[in-house]
């Protein structure tokens, strides 16, 4: 911010300070507009442009902190500043007269009727009548005689005394009337120039709560010139904005999302410049936004930050509100018909309006909480240039908004920063899935496909490895056990790590998804997702737009590596820990039917009984009341395809009159009485073909 004009002219003002009078000159501005940096320039400018150098003083009653001990404190102040400046040849019998001066002052205080102190204390002297009257005169003779030594000595002065005085306004009101009294009764002394800066408005107000007259012209009977300090130019103020924003640290500005800085410029024109009106307001803000930030870097948009800091420092009763029910401004309107309707978004306009209301700024206000939180703005009929997108961190996104009102990622939030890294920095997957719990597993693999069509095109990622590891979560802990049958609602891991696959190679180079389909394919720790891959090639049931399918050249040397694969982890024991084993089981009944032979025996070797594999291959439906249910393929080719039906009728015969238990004694009867069987108890399930 540019005053450096604006302090030039109080420093020309200041030239009428003499060794016949004093000068007083007040700084006028809201709260937090500048005024304690002006007076710096003033001092400085003071300091430099005067051939014989002025004393020095800064006087802040606001520290004093004791009502009765202002005057001694203030005189105190310009004695003690007088003693340490050397240049001042009678400096200290000056500062001598200004203590006997400040200790007459503190004596007549205590009589009543006595200036500038009467309205301090009502009274302390016991006595009354001519003796109380006798002092009285006697004492103010004393002030008169102490006033005239020290306006003889300060006459003698070279060079002026200057008085900074700041904070006035943030006494209480009757602090600030004593502190006007004093600069009144000893606003004249000669050679002394006071520069005072306050709210003037504040001042009036408590001059009028002390019950003056007239209060409004009170102030002009004291100061001399009184300067409205300047509005800071929307140019100063940008200025100011960015200086402040360019202090924080340099991690605080890189780009974790592709779209961060074209988003960054935009709060500054709904509402953030008028909501920052003044530099404390802006100090205030970016003072907030270090805080803050750093528990948000990578979740939420820099942009973002910054408006939530600004509802924080400038807003808070809007703020309160967010923080208390974040709903009501990420949550789409309810449905609601005709006139009803209408009601709703009418109570809902004139909520949020109240509250606005209730900021210093409401329209501003208004602007900025409609573009971070377009909802807002849609519930209360209104447009917004803002949007809700969780991938580029915006803070309308319901998710984001949870994780920035508590000030960083929580242990039950999915974070878009390890997302990233799980793409682009290949070291750190191992931990970032070791972190996940099971909640987590399903949001983290959906957020890789969003995180990934961000990506820039220019990344520097293996994307070959990249896309291996992703599929390779799928039959992975805690992903694998997403589609556990023991879970009511089994999600398809396997088509979510598809898409995540698809979305990264459309975004780095969508030419190579055949040769992506295929190493896949063949990945000997990607059974779950190969399975999804080999079957888009063959059966038509492709996932919709899906780019990852084996070339008609690559689909039967891919079918085989996978049968291969397929069948050493049967022989290793973890066939059992794939995400969905009757998908693979499947797969391989119609892509590797030659080898299905091969891997049954390998079944049968490890677990004579074949339970486990009849609770995979044979799993049917799935129901809140009944559980798993139990039928064989209605393509009965895929299972003829691992074992004849009359020797796998043979062998279901066989365990249950073992006394095998359910839910394994229900699959085997699915094989006897070839129809669908509930598992919990053996009663009849319902067909879904």
């Amino acid at each position: 911010m540019s005053r450096g004009g604006f302090a030039q002219s109080p420093l020309s003002a200041l030239q009428r300070v003499s060794g016949d009078a004093g000068f007083v000159l007040s700084v006028e501005g809201p709260w937090g507009s500048g005024k304690t940096s002006t007076l710096a320039m003033i001092e400085q400018l003071a300091r430099s442009s005067s051939k014989s150098q002025p004393v020095v003083v800064h006087f802040n009653p606001w520290l004093v902190g004791d009502r009765d001990s202002l005057l001694r404190k203030f005189l105190g102040a310009i004695s003690a500043s007088i003693k340490v400046s050397d240049n001042v040849a009678n400096a200290r019998k000056i500062a001598k007269e200004l203590n006997n001066y400040s200790k007459a002052f503190d004596f007549v205080k205590w009589i009543p009727g006595a200036e500038p102190w009467a309205s301090i204390v009502k009274s302390v002297m016991q006595s009354a009548g001519n003796a109380v009257e006798g002092a009285a005169n006697q004492k103010e003779l004393d002030i008169d005689q102490q006033k005239a030594k020290l306006e003889a000595e300060l006459k003698k002065l070279k060079a002026p005394i200057l008085v900074f005085i700041d904070d006035i306004d943030r006494l209480f009101p009757l602090e600030v009337f004593e502190m006007v009294r004093i600069i009144k009764a000893v606003g004249q002394l000669p050679n002394v120039g006071y520069i005072v800066a306050w709210d003037s408005a504040y001042v009036s107000k408590a001059l009028e709560s002390a019950n003056i007259p007239q209060a409004s012209t009170y102030l002009d009977k004291i100061v001399q010139i009184r300067l409205p300090l300047p509005a800071i130019s929307p140019s100063a103020r940008a200025d100011l904005i960015n200086d402040a924003a360019s202090s924080l640290p340099e991690e605080a500005h890189d780009p974790h999302f592709p779209l961060q800085q074209d988003r960054l410029q935009m709060p500054y024109f709904h509402g953030l410049r008028d909501l920052l009106e003044q530099p404390r307001d802006i100090a205030r803000t970016f003072n907030t936004v270090s805080v803050i930030e750093p528990g948000l870097r990578g979740e939420i948009a820099f942009s973002d930050i910054i408006g939530l800091a600004v509802l924080m420092t400038r807003a808070p009763a809007v703020f309160d509100l967010l923080r208390r029910n974040h709903r009501l401004f990420v949550d789409a309107e309810p449905p609601h018909n005709g006139s009803e309707q209408a009601t709703v978004r009418e109570q809902y306009r004139q909520r949020m309006a109240d509250i606005f209301s209730a900021c210093p700024n409401p329209e501003a206000t208004k602007k900025l909480v409609h573009f971070l939180f377009p909802e807002v703005a849609k519930r209360s009929g209104q447009f917004s240039a803002g949007r809700a997108n969780e991938v580029e961190g915006h803070i309308a996104a319901p998710n984001r908004a949870a994780i920035a009102l508590q000030m960083s990622i929580g242990v039950n939030d999915v974070s878009l920063v390890d997302a990233r890294n799980f793409l682009t920095a290949p070291s750190q997957r191992s931990s970032i899935v070791d972190r996940l719990g099971l909640e987590k597993a399903s949001e983290f693999l959906e957020k890789l496909g969003d995180v990934a069509g961000t990506i820039s095109p220019d990344a520097t990622l293996d994307l070959e490895e990249t896309c291996i590891a992703i599929s390779r979560l799928a039959d992975t802990p805690p992903f694998s056990i997403l589609s556990d049958g023991r879970r009511i609602f089994p999600l398809p891991v396997e088509q979510t790590a598809v898409r995540a696959i698809e979305a990264l190679v459309q975004t780095i180079d969508e030419s190579r998804a055949p040769l992506i389909a295929k190493a896949v394919a063949q990945d000997p720790r990607s059974l779950s997702v190969a399975s999804q891959i080999l079957r888009n090639g063959t059966t038509g049931r492709r996932l919709s737009n899906s780019i990852l399918l084996c070339t008609s050249s690559d689909q039967g040397p891919s079918a085989s590596v996978f049968a291969d694969n397929f069948i050493k982890q049967i022989r290793g024991g973890r066939i059992w820990t794939l995400s969905t084993p009757t998908y693979v089981f499947w797969t391989m009944g119609m892509e590797a039917r030659s080898r299905c032979p091969d891997a049954y025996a390998a079944l049968k070797q490890n677990d004579p009984t074949l339970d486990r594999f009849a609770l995979e291959f044979l799993k049917h439906g799935q129901s809140s009341s009944s559980g798993q249910s139990y039928l064989p393929p209605e393509d009965s080719s895929i299972t003829t395809a691992f074992v004849s039906m009359t020797e796998f009728k043979s062998h279901a015969n066989e365990r249950i009159a073992s006394g095998v238990k359910y839910p394994a004694k229900a699959a085997w009867r699915s094989v006897i009485e070839e129809s669908p069987i509930n598992g919990r108890d053996g009663s009849p399930a319902r067909t879904l073909r």
